[in-house]
Order: structure tokens, then sequence, then C-alpha cells
């Protein structure tokens, strides 16, 4: 990924951000809004997301794919596949985005691949889709008869997905690109780091000697990523823990 392909992605996920943001000032993100409220301005924010995450994690993976038990062309690769790929390497299941409305809480797009399963047949992990992306396939070609299964729930998680994959995708080489663009578009408020830095802090996830965390952010989420494991309540997060950047959740936390 060249400088030009992320700051193009870091558009297309503000531009759905932005569309988010504006329904939701209609429709606040709250109670039984989230499983009930569907529209098809959600179904385009939901389709755009998911696509925008896949096109993602296919730059970042080279052609022939390294999936088990042999290589495949990388355009014949599934969601599954990027399981495999990624899913330890970013340890989505575990990645969680700070959702920016009240009460302020975490989104977990990937818990599903944390229950992944060995097929007995192939030896091969099987990774199960997160419902926001099964409603994307079920939809293509036939959104018409899906509209009702396009949620505020769904859309936010679908979302949050996208952010989370371009958050992590750093730990890639191919994927420090937008790391970059995520200080150019101020992602980290303020406090850029040199690309050495975030290769480093990437590589291992780990922090450096009196820095915890680093913490891109735009207006509907924040990822803390960094060590110790985030807690079960994002309001258990304590003063000091978020260092780069995180400006928008210390402040919505009341932390220093």
């Amino acid at each position: 990924m060249d400088e030009t392909a992320a700051a193009n992605t870091l558009r297309w996920y503000e531009s759905l951000g932005g569309q988010l943001v504006e329904f939701i000032k209609v429709v606040p993100a709250q109670g039984k809004n989230l499983t009930s409220v569907w529209s098809p301005m959600l179904a385009t924010v939901l389709v755009e997301a998911c696509n925008l995450a896949e096109s993602v994690l296919y730059d970042l993976t080279p052609d022939p794919a390294p999936i088990l038990p042999k290589a495949i062309p990388r355009k014949h690769i599934r969601l599954d596949h990027y399981g495999q790929l990624y899913s330890r390497q970013f340890r989505l299941p575990h990645r969680k985005a700070a959702f920016f409305q009240e009460p302020i809480g975490w989104r977990s797009p990937f818990t599903c691949w944390a229950r992944r399963k060995r097929n007995p047949r192939t030896g091969k992990l099987e990774f199960s889709q997160p419902d926001w992306w099964a409603t994307h396939n079920a939809s293509k070609h036939r959104r018409l008869d899906h509209f009702d299964e396009f949620t505020l729930d769904k859309a936010i998680d679908a979302l949050a997905g996208a952010f989370l994959i371009i958050a992590t995708a750093p730990i890639c080489p191919k994927g420090i690109e937008l790391a970059l663009a995520m200080d150019r578009n101020n992602w980290m408020m303020g406090a850029p780091w040199p690309r050495k830095h975030w290769q480093d802090f990437y590589d291992d996830d780990q922090s450096f000697p009196g820095l915890q965390w680093v913490c891109p952010e735009t207006a509907l989420f924040a990822a803390p990523i960094g060590e110790p494991p985030l807690p079960e309540n994002v309001t258990d997060l304590q003063s000091g823990m978020i260092v780069k950047g995180g400006v928008k959740i210390r402040k919505w936390l009341g932390l220093t």
C-alpha cells in the first residue's frame, strides 16, 4: 500500500463514519434502537464497511496467499482465509473499539473468531462469520430482500471492524503507510510517531519503557492498543494507560 492508497483508505472510512454519525444524530444508538432500527442507509454503511475491511486485508496479502494446507491465488480468498492469516497476528478476536455514544462502551466485532474450530477432515482452522459480515454476504445481489437485517447494531460493528483492521494493519510491513496516514489525518490527535516506532510497537504489540498504549481515534471510535489487556468495561480504563493519542476517550472518561 502506497501513500495515496493509504490516504484514500482513510477517506473511505471517514465518509462512512460521517454517514453513520448523521444517522445517529436522528436515531440514538441506544436501547431497542440498536437491534430494531434498520435502514437502506445503514445497508450502505454496512456493505461498504465490509468492502473496506476486505480491501485493506486483500492489499496486505501476498499473491499467492499462504493458506494452509497450500497457497491459493489471492483473488480466491474468503473471509475465513483472512481469519487464518490475520486473526492471531492482528489479535482481532480480542481487539476492542470504544464507541463514542452514551453510555460509552466497547465494540468487539471479531469475538466470534476466538471460537474457531479445526475441520476434522481437512485439519484446517475454520472461522465463523461475524453476524454483520453474514448479513453482507446474504444480501449480495438481493439487498432488497434483506433490508430489515441491516440494523443499527450491525452497521456499528461493521464500521468498528473496518476501523480496527485499519488501526492494526501496521503490524504488516505493507500496512505502515496507514500508520503514517493516521498521523497526517489526526487519528493520533496530535501525537505522531516516527515510522520506526510504529513498526517496532506493532511488531510485538508491547509497550516501550514508560509508554503503555497507542490509541488511534476517530469521531466514532478509539482503539487503545498495547499491554496489559483491556478491561471488560471501558469505564475501567485507568488514568495514564492511554499515552499516545486517545484525547477524546480520556476526556469522555475524565482521565488526565
